[in-house]
């Protein structure tokens, strides 16, 4: 029996519902869930050591098939809102989702040491109010299918299909898809993709000039 299987057995009862369906022993102290919450776990997930979720109001958690969560994954979910991981997507060491609006993670997506992935930015520049008064500017983020998230970058905007964020890199606007970001605030560094597809002021990489 996988970990992930062995959830709901081991978990108590007073922190699952009965949509909440998988459980594991070695996390089940870092699980939390709201009554009415829904997790679901497909086949061959695979749950690293010191994971932990935490989910308030009803949200909900679903991963695909063979996701793998290798260390110290974090995801802390407020509100009614889903978290959808597709299929043989990886989690590497660290990382830390925090949700209080939807998002769904394609196939195939590689998440580096130290990735953050937050719903949007603070608001600052209002004077009449304290920083934490002023809230946050959130929206709903995506990440396409076979996107790459490198180690301790920060993501606060959708990737398009087969993105690549480098390290250290600020996603603070929506990546497109086949390009390669970097910097802070991240910047399209190059394009991948079909020709014809490029963002302004580049061409495929491999195009003759």
């Amino acid at each position: 029996m996988t970990r992930a299987a062995r959830w709901l057995r081991d978990c108590p009862s007073s922190w699952l519902t009965a949509t909440a369906t998988l459980c594991c022993p070695s996390c089940a102290r870092r699980v939390y869930v709201y009554p009415g919450a829904h997790i679901e776990f497909g086949g061959g997930t695979h749950l690293g050591p010191g994971f932990g979720l935490i989910i308030l109001a009803g949200g909900t958690f679903i991963t695909g098939k063979r996701v793998e969560f290798r260390r110290g994954f974090r995801a802390e979910i407020a509100g009614d809102v889903r978290t959808v991981i597709g299929s043989d997507s990886v989690f590497t060491y660290d990382v830390i989702m925090q949700r209080s609006t939807s998002i769904e993670i394609g196939e195939r997506c590689v998440l580096g040491q130290s990735v953050d992935v937050f719903e949007g930015q603070s608001r600052l520049h209002g004077l009449g109010s304290s920083m934490l008064g002023q809230g946050h500017a959130l929206d709903s983020v995506t990440i396409a299918n076979d996107v790459s998230v490198g180690s301790k970058a920060t993501v606060m905007a959708s990737l398009g299909e087969r993105a690549g964020v480098a390290a250290y890199a600020v996603v603070t606007r929506p990546v497109p898809s086949y390009s390669g970001v970097a910097g802070v605030p991240a910047r399209v560094t190059e394009y991948f993709g079909p020709p014809g597809g490029e963002p302004a002021g580049l061409v495929a990489k491999g195009a003759s000039s």
